[in-house]
């Protein structure tokens, strides 16, 4: 096994593989007695040789603590021990919470706490791009100083506050506007708006909000993570990443063809980093959501997200692929296009046949057929 892994140019040993295995990051060698003597068979499952290539990619040459790499072949989706990997929650959650009371040590109230945490988030809003992104749309919106209550907000959240229970010296609503603006929120119900007569107020929108900040606080993580299973953890994982990639999808795809810039909403998604840790999280956030919210809605949210989050990717990739296809075809009516000269049709056809080469699936997701039908105008 360590061969196996030198051979793909990592740096891996025979004792590194013994170390992993009995950590629990590398599943056991199957032993298959011979049946005659004492002599037995060891072999390792397939799985075992695709995590020992995952370890090494996650440690690039660097020490790196058992936890840490147990988050790294969780999100990967690749077998780890269940109790490994809630030690591993157990040892960062554990970390994160002495960090969150260091921050705000020595408040003298809620509101004191969550102005401390508030200042910690700011300082650092500059050199990440979630704070970048927040202090730009302050900016936009013609109150830059209102970054400093929306801060505010998350830091009380990081104290454990439930955002409906904020006091802030009266100033609750503009605390919790102020947030849902730097967040891009607040646009969400007036673009969506435009395009749907259905879709829910900016009053419903703020109230789901702090609905749903209140079912993830912080201290309700560590418990969620011990009694969940790996499967649900699992299961959570795969749908969390799934509305994280739609959402992506979406606000890349939104900007791409000129719509609202806020991208219903979705445009901060954008700034999220998904590193190991993150997926982990993510997995955590998605299951206290699910425990709060009716199951028949959730179960029917997740049944049609598949198939709707691969058309927005296949329509953002023939967008990125042909930026000229799209200029063509944009807000031109069916007459239009049949009017268009024979060279414009042309490069239609050549591009529409490249994309067709280029991505067959998707394209067959977009247009039924398509792809028995090569050559078609």
């Amino acid at each position: 096994m360590a061969d196996h892994v030198v051979g793909q140019g990592f740096h891996f040993t025979a004792r590194m593989v013994r170390t992993y295995r009995q950590a629990g990051l590398i599943s056991k060698a199957i032993v298959i007695p011979q049946g005659y003597a004492r002599i037995v068979l060891s072999q390792n499952p397939p799985e075992a040789f695709d995590q020992a290539m995952a370890i090494a990619e996650i440690r690039g040459g660097r020490k790196m603590a058992v936890e840490e790499i147990a988050f790294g072949l969780f999100a990967r989706n690749l077998p780890v021990d269940e109790e490994v990997l809630k030690r591993a929650y157990r040892k960062a959650l554990t970390d994160i919470s002495r960090d969150i009371s260091a921050l705000t040590e020595g408040a003298a109230d809620d509101l004191e706490a969550a102005e401390q945490g508030g200042a910690a988030l700011l300082r650092s809003a500059p050199r990440n791009k979630m704070g970048r992104f927040m202090l730009r749309r302050a900016g936009q919106s013609g109150e830059p100083d209102l970054i400093s209550g929306a801060m505010t907000v998350l830091g009380g959240v990081l104290a454990g506050q439930r955002p409906s229970a904020f006091d802030y010296g009266g100033a609750t609503p503009d605390a919790i506007d102020e947030l849902m603006t730097a967040t891009g929120l607040r646009g969400r119900s007036d673009e969506a708006a435009s395009i749907d007569s259905a879709a829910p107020s900016y009053e419903v929108v703020r109230q789901q909000t702090m609905e749903s900040m209140a079912w993830i606080l912080p201290d309700k993580w560590l418990p969620y993570s011990q009694r969940a299973t790996l499967e649900q953890l699992t299961r959570n994982r795969d749908r969390g990443l799934l509305v994280l990639e739609f959402a992506i999808d979406q606000a890349a795809l939104n900007a791409a063809i000129g719509g609202p810039k806020n991208a219903y909403g979705l445009g901060i998604s954008r700034t999220l980093i998904v590193d190991d840790f993150s997926v982990a999280m993510l997995a955590l956030i998605v299951g206290l959501v699910e425990e709060n919210i009716d199951h028949d809605t959730f179960g029917m949210a997740f049944s049609s997200l598949p198939e709707a989050a691969r058309s927005v990717r296949a329509t953002r990739l023939l967008v990125e692929a042909h930026p000229r296809h799209l200029r063509i075809h944009l807000n031109k009516t069916p007459e239009e296009m049949e009017a268009l000269d024979e060279t414009t049709r042309s490069e239609l056809r050549e591009a529409t046949e490249q994309f067709v080469t280029d991505f067959p699936d998707e394209a067959e997701l977009l247009v039924p057929g398509v792809t028995t039908r090569r050559g078609a105008t």
